[in-house]
């Protein structure tokens, strides 16, 4: 079968600076069908050890790794990618393989170690940096019936201003409705 070239992009971007949480993403450019050996050749280091984690496919062409732990603070993680001639898909007319630049190391790095753990009970937000308390502060968690859900998260995406809007989560209750600029916003 004639061959059809597969890119992948992944991010962080390399040479960027990620806080803890962050997953590490691969987007292929054409879908995956053969998910375990594209996960063969995708090999995750953290100062050049093999980490140990887990990738997650949110769809047939992202594939999304959290590492077991959270990222320790100020170290390279390096995606090894060894995808160059690999088969990830047959149809009846091609076989897609690993293009020439999937085989490559991606790096970036992580900043310091902050943790910002929030409890609903009491409102409070303490972060943490490098493992010592550094502030304690008042948070708000949403509304009745839209309050931020418990566990873990990653923020993914900071904003010094956002528009938040009751028609981007669907509200069509005309009483309901609301525009707010939010300063600090994260995702």
């Amino acid at each position: 079968l004639p061959r059809v070239a597969v890119g992948v992009t992944f991010s962080p971007r390399a040479g960027s600076t990620v806080g803890a949480a962050m997953p590490i993403t691969a987007t292929f450019s054409t879908p995956v069908s053969y998910k375990k050996r594209a996960e063969q050749h995708l090999k995750v280091y953290l100062n050049g050890n093999l980490v140990k984690g887990a990738w997650y496919w949110r769809s047939s062409t992202t594939a999304v790794f959290r590492p077991q732990y959270f990222w320790p603070g100020k170290r390279v993680i390096g995606i090894r990618a060894s995808l160059s001639g690999v088969v990830l898909r047959e149809d009846t007319k091609y076989r897609y393989v690993g293009g020439q630049t999937t085989s490559r190391v991606h790096a970036f790095r992580t900043g310091r170690y902050l943790v910002a753990k929030v409890n609903n009970a009491t409102h409070q937000m303490k972060v943490y940096v490098d493992g010592k308390l550094i502030r304690t502060m008042g948070v708000s968690l949403g509304k009745e019936g839209f309050i931020t859900r418990s566990g873990i998260k990653a923020v993914m995406e900071k904003y010094v201003e956002r528009e938040m809007t009751s028609e981007a989560l669907g509200i069509t209750d005309p009483n309901d409705q609301y525009v707010v600029i939010s300063p600090y916003a994260v995702r």
